[in-house]
C-alpha cells in the first residue's frame, strides 16, 4: 500500500479544495483536486502487478451522504515492451481513527521498466461535518515588544502555529532519543489585543484530525523584534486529543518573552 498525504507536495501536487455550505446545519459540499505521486514502477512484462495507493484528503468528517470520484493517469512510463497502465477502481472513505477523508485507488502494471509515476483526482463530496479546532492565544509583556507599526499583514505573521504528530525514534549511537514533528494543520491568527499589561494574539487551528495525540507548536517570526526571542505553552493540555466526543479544545496558551528580558 502506498500511502499519500495531500498536506505533502512532495506526495500530492496541486491539492485544493473548495467548500460550499448546503443550507443546512453541518452539511458540506467539498471538491477536492490534485495530482497524486506514487512513484510507482515494475520490471516484468508476463506478469500483472495490483497495488493500492491512498490519499489522505486531510479532511475531517463524520459521514459521507454522496460522492463521485474521477481519476485519471497522468503520468505512465514504459520500456518498449508489452504494457498495462490501470486505475480500475477509485472510493472514498472515513479513516476510524482520525475521521479523515481517503481517497483509494486500485493500480495494475504489467511490462519492463513500467510505472505510474502520477495520477489526477477530483472528488466531489456531499458530507456532514463537525466544528473541529484547537484555539489559544499567544502573550507577552508589552515592555519588550509593540506591535502597533506593524501592517496588518505582518501581524498576521509574528507567529506560525501548527498541530504536529510526533515520532521518536532511538537511534543506535546517539545519547537521546530523536523527536520528528510532521505538521497535519495550521492556524489563522487574530489581531493583537491588549490585555491589561500583556499584548495577546488568538489563534485558531481547524480541521486537525481525530484520535492522534497532537503537540501544538508555536515559532516566532522576524516580525516579532525581540532579541533572542523564546515561546514556551503555559497551559492547555500537551499534547492534545480531539475527537468526535472533544472535537474542540481551546486554551492552549503560550507566552513569548526575551531571553534575559521581561516575560
Amino acid at each position: 500500500m502506498i500511502l499519500l498525504d495531500a498536506n505533502n507536495p512532495k506526495q500530492v501536487a496541486g491539492a485544493s479544495v473548495i467548500e460550499a455550505d448546503l443550507g443546512e446545519p453541518n452539511r458540506k459540499l467539498l471538491i477536492f483536486a490534485g495530482t497524486a505521486i506514487p512513484q510507482w514502477v515494475i520490471d516484468d512484462d508476463g506478469n500483472t502487478y495490483r497495488e493500492t495507493a491512498v490519499v489522505n484528503l486531510r479532511r475531517n468528517v463524520l459521514a459521507v451522504a454522496q460522492a463521485t470520484v474521477s481519476v485519471g493517469l497522468a503520468s505512465i512510463g514504459n520500456d518498449d515492451s508489452t504494457f498495462l497502465f490501470a486505475a480500475d477502481v477509485a472510493s472514498l472513505s472515513i479513516d476510524d481513527t482520525t475521521q479523515e477523508l481517503l481517497l483509494t485507488v486500485q493500480m495494475a502494471l504489467q511490462g519492463s521498466h513500467t510505472g505510474i509515476g502520477r495520477f489526477s483526482y477530483q472528488v466531489v463530496a456531499d458530507v456532514t461535518t463537525q466544528l473541529t479546532g484547537i484555539s489559544g492565544k499567544i502573550r507577552w509583556a508589552q515592555s519588550i515588544f509593540d506591535p502597533s507599526g506593524l501592517t496588518a499583514g505582518e501581524q498576521a505573521q509574528l507567529f506560525s502555529v501548527t498541530a504536529n504528530t510526533q515520532q521518536v525514534t532511538i537511534v543506535p549511537g546517539n545519547l537521546f532519543p530523536v523527536t520528528t514533528y510532521t505538521p497535519v494543520a495550521a492556524a489563522t491568527l487574530g489581531a493583537p489585543e491588549v490585555e491589561g499589561d500583556l499584548f495577546a494574539v488568538p489563534y485558531q487551528i481547524t480541521g486537525a484530525p481525530y484520535g492522534q495525540n497532537l503537540v501544538v507548536l508555536a515559532t516566532i517570526s522576524p516580525f516579532f523584534a525581540v532579541p533572542s526571542p523564546v515561546i514556551t505553552q503555559v497551559a492547555g493540555p500537551d499534547p492534545v486529543f480531539l475527537s468526535v466526543a472533544t472535537p474542540a479544545v481551546d486554551g492552549a496558551d503560550f507566552l513569548a518573552s526575551s531571553v534575559g528580558g521581561i516575560a
